[in-house]
This record gives C-alpha cells, structure tokens and sequence, in this order.
C-alpha cells in the first residue's frame, strides 16, 4: 500500500507540474463556475503562468491579490464562464485587426493549434473568417508563446528525449536556450523546443562568402557559430556588430516565386557587402528571420532574446502594423530599426529609434525644386503639359515656387494634343529654359519632344534642359535617344548603371557566390542589399555603434545614404538623392546630393 502511495504521490507531482488551468477542480460560488487552485509553496507569479497557461496580467485579472506577493496556501479562482469549458468547440469570427497571435492568446491555446483546427489560416486572416476553438482538453506539455514553443521538463525526461520528440538535437536546444545546462537542469523548467519564426540563416564572417553554403531551410539555425572571423575595415578598434533582417523568406512555400527568390537576393546582397569588407576589424553577425510575411511571425521573432542585443534591425518589405512593432520594441531598446522599403513611411517622426532610409516625398520635392533653383539658376523653368494630364503638378508647384523666389517667372503652356512650334515661338532663343512636364509618363514624352527638338536645332546643347522623373530611369529605345538629345536631368531616390565597372564586379561576385545572378527588378533587390549591408557595417562602425553620429556619406551601386544632423522630433531620415543627367553625347552622370 505505502508503494502504492508513492507512486500514486509521484503521479500527483507530474500532474501538478503539467496542469494548465482547464485541469483543475471545479467549484460553484454564489451561482458562478470557477476552476479553483491552491497555491503550492515556492511557488511565483512567474511559475503559475507557465504551469496554468495563463499570463501574469490574467492571473492578477482574476485574483488581485496576487499584485501583492504570492502565498502558499492561498487559493485562486477563474472563471469559467471566461475562459470556456475544457474540451469545449465553439466559432471566433474574426474582426479586423486581429491575428493568430491575439486569437490564440484569447483563448488560451497555441497558434499551431488553430492552424491545425483551421489549415485556411495559415495563409493570413481575413475579415469575418470563422475559426474553429477548441479550449485544451487535456495538459500539454507544450504550450506556444511570443518566442515559440516551449517545452516544461517532466520528471524522468532527458534533454535527449525531448530533443527527439521534437524532431531536433540537444544541441538545437542549448542554442535555443541560453544558460540551459547539458549536464543539470530541473523537473518544471520551461525551455524552447522550436522556434515558430526560425533563424534561418547566420553569417559571421568567415574569410571568403564563397566557402560557405548559405541554405535556406527553416530548420537551419547557423551556417557556423564556431567561427568568429573579423568583418570591418583595417582602421578600426575591436567590437561587435550584430544586425538583423526580417524578410519574408516565405519558406513555409513548397516552391519559391520571384518575388521570394527577389527577398533572398536582397539578403545574400547583405552577406556579399560585409564579404567585401573581409578584413580585421569590426565583428559583424547577420541573423535573418523568416517573417512569414504575417503579424503572428513578426511577433514571435521580436520575442526572441537575441533581438535585444541587435544594434540594427532591418524591417521588412511589409504592411505598416509590422513597422510600428518594430519600432514599438525600439523603443523599449538601444538598437534601431532601419526601414529601406516603406518609402514614404512616416514612422520615424513618432519613433526616434526608427531610421527611414529613404527620403520622403515632400523633403525630396523641396530638395529637387533646390537642386534645379542651384544648378540650372539662369534658366527660366517653362511648364508644359496636357490639362486632362497633370499627374506631377505637385512636384511642378513646388518647382516653380521655388525658382519664383530667385526671380525667375515660370512659363506655362498646356496644350490639347501636344506641344507645337507655335507654342514655343514666344520664347526667347537669347535665354535658356528647363523644360518641365507635368506628366511622368513615359509615352507623354511624344507629344512635347518633337517640338523641342525642333526648337532647339540651331541653338548650343546647354541653351535647353528637359526635366524629368523617377520614373524614367528605365528608358529604352527611340525615348532614350530623345533623352539625350534634349539634354534631359530626372530626379531618384536609385539609380542603378549595370554598365559600371562597379556594377559588373558586383553581379560578378554575387554569381560566384551564390551560383546564380542577380534576379533584375526594379530596383535590383541584390544590389539594396549589398548597399544597405556596406553603408551600416561602416556607419556603425564609424559612429560607434549610431548611425547618425558616424556623419558617412555613401553613394552606393543603386542607393545613397547620407543622414547628417538633424534634431530630435525630426525624425531620422536619408537626405540623399540622385540626379541623372542624360547627355548629348550619349554618356549618362548620376551625381549624389
């Protein structure tokens, strides 16, 4: 009977250890259910939450006192008219905004359960969906949290057979858990067993990019953490610089399309650009993150404890609720978050921690309306366009304000079909003009080019310029020929000339790298990769570790970056952007301002 007894007592311990609150006793209180649990010695706030699944914030919620200290003997009650029977199904109808992540979170089960209950939702959520919940049946040993599953060791369990239930190795579990020891570790220890948003890459530096194999796996956690190989510039002083990038890999995808293989490139840029800088110096890791490209990954990868040691965080290409948890945790932080995709964001003005790599809109017509009022002073802008298309008149508002304030008039002249000789006859040949179209468009180019060219045949290439836009840094054929003859200046926030010898030599590395060149986009993904990578490792480096400080001016392969001052409650943003110069000649400038 006394053998029985104990067993029976060690039965009762591993229960207690693995009960989450749908195990517990039921009781009735003035007409109300609540599941009841008496409070063990040394036990915390802390070790509850875990053991009944429940956060601290819902402990408190349904037992204030517990905001005072946690006493062994005291009881606690939840409700269950709140968090459901055990084993109960019922139907969530998704409202907007909500996410597995917050759904789960509701009712107290794991994201992999609702996908498991609802396949459809892996894909993303949508307004209205239903979704099957079924509250735990039954304690689990395994419970999803911020930073993925977690695992609470029972008595007689090994880190090798757990390691084995989880189809990984103790290894895995000693890199996913820091401070966890191979040779001790305690009955009721809570670890990670798998990571919900993966590491999927690691790079730090080994002598040449081209000896190591970059697999993009989710179950490939580094490429080789043994090796600690410097990455910088000879001239610097030892420290270490750890970025990372969240990109959505998508490697969840039984196939990768283009736009996925596009995201990878903008990664392996990274690598090829800290490659570049292969000498003694800074330490340099990467860590690359598999978004998802959904809100539950992103917050299961700001969860993770390395995030907190990052010095930069490059957000991904994504919508603008997963910039502002970034720039969220930012702010708990030192480290930074570096937005090179969203251009036009404003995050950074309300987050002073978030880095907006690109110059935005209004700042970058106030810099070109500058840019023209600077190098072209002594010519008068002329405006011509259509009325029924004006698609750029902002821009041209500005301009033209602009070259008002050094005393040159604008020129207006809008026609219906196109400009004629007519039109321009009212200009005087003795001046020079900067023609400005209120049309980005490409094919608006043939209803004004004939006309100046043809006004222009007798003139010297500098008495005429043609202005134009971002949007024809691709021109081809006949509309390039016309580009240059008009002597034609656009304005980018990129630029990239695969003719360069700078180019060639990249796309050259990155096809030895990689075995494959880089796909072309636009802009190229691989090359605001590598610029992105070359211009933070040396501005960390240069401004130990802040960006801004380091004052490093980059003008890149595609991109340039260059933040100067600025004043806190501006924001952090780029002031650099490119201006193109097609000449009569037919050579193309691209100068950094």
């Amino acid at each position: 009977m006394k053998i029985k007894a104990l067993i029976a007592a060690l039965t009762l311990s591993v229960m207690a250890v693995n009960a989450n609150v749908y195990q517990l006793p039921m009781t009735t209180i003035d007409g109300k259910e609540y599941y009841c649990y008496e409070v063990k010695p040394k036990e915390t706030l802390y070790s509850l939450s875990h053991k009944l699944e429940l956060s601290q914030e819902e402990m408190i919620k349904y037992n204030p006192s517990l905001a005072n200290g946690v006493k062994a003997g005291t009881k606690l009650y939840f409700p269950i008219a709140e968090l459901g029977k055990a084993g109960e199904t019922k139907t969530h109808k998704v409202v907007k905004g909500e996410t597995l992540y917050s759904i789960s979170k509701q009712y107290h089960i794991s994201i992999d359960q609702l996908v498991q209950l609802n396949p459809s939702a892996q894909g993303g959520l949508k307004e209205g969906q239903e979704l099957k919940i079924k509250t735990n049946a039954k304690s689990s040993s395994a419970q999803s949290k911020g930073h993925g599953t977690l695992h609470t060791i029972s008595s007689g369990e090994t880190l090798y057979s757990i390691a084995v239930e989880y189809k990984t190795t103790v290894g895995e579990l000693l890199a996913m858990n820091p401070g966890l020891s191979a040779e001790k570790y305690n009955v009721g220890t809570v670890i990670r067993v798998k990571d919900s948003a993966p590491l999927i890459a690691f790079f730090d530096g080994q002598s040449s990019v081209n000896s190591q194999t970059f697999t993009f796996t989710p179950r490939v956690r580094c490429i080789d953490q043994k090796r600690n190989t410097n990455v910088g510039l000879a001239d610097t002083v030892e420290s270490d610089i750890k970025i990372a990038i969240l990109m959505p890999f998508m490697l969840n995808q039984e196939t990768i399309d283009k736009k996925t293989r596009s995201n990878l490139d903008f990664y392996r840029g990274f690598i090829v650009a800290a490659d570049s800088l292969n000498n003694n110096g800074v330490k340099v890791k990467l860590y690359a993150y598999d978004t998802y490209n959904n809100e539950d990954s992103v917050n299961m990868i700001l969860a993770r404890p390395e995030l907190s040691e990052m010095d930069m965080i490059i957000t991904p290409p994504s919508d603008k609720n997963t910039l502002t948890m970034v720039a969220a945790m930012t702010d708990t932080l030192e480290s930074y978050a570096f937005n090179v995709f969203a251009a036009n964001d404003n995050t950074h003005l309300s987050h002073k921690h978030v880095i907006q790599a690109n110059i935005v809109r209004d700042n970058m017509y106030n810099k070109v309306a500058e840019a023209l009022t600077t190098q072209y002073a002594d010519y008068t802008p002329v405006i011509i366009g259509s009325a029924d298309d004006q698609g750029r008149a902002d821009v041209v508002g500005v301009i033209k304000d602009k070259y008002a304030s050094i005393g040159k008039q604008a020129i207006e002249i809008i026609y219906e079909k196109g400009l004629s000789d007519n039109d321009l006859a009212q200009l005087d040949k003795s001046k020079k003009y900067i023609f400005v179209p209120l049309s980005q468009k490409e094919t608006a180019m043939k209803n004004y080019c004939p006309a100046i060219e043809s006004y222009k045949k007798d003139l010297a290439e500098d008495m005429t310029v043609l202005f134009g836009y971002p949007e024809w840094v691709l021109l081809k054929g006949d509309r390039l020929k016309n580009a240059h003859n008009l002597n034609t200046v656009i304005y980018s926030r990129f630029y990239y000339d695969g003719k360069s010898e700078r180019c060639i030599a990249f796309e050259h590395k990155f096809k030895d790298a990689f075995r494959h060149g880089i796909i072309k986009t636009t802009p190229i993904q691989a090359a605001i990769g590598f610029d992105t990578g070359y211009f933070l490792i040396n501005a960390l480096r240069k401004g130990n570790g802040n960006v801004v400080d380091s004052q490093y001016r980059y003008d890149g392969l595609q991109y340039g970056f260059y933040f100067g001052d600025y004043e806190d409650g501006n924001g952090i943003e780029n002031k650099a952007l490119f201006f193109i110069s097609f000449k009569p000649d037919g050579t193309i400038q691209r100068v950094m301002y």
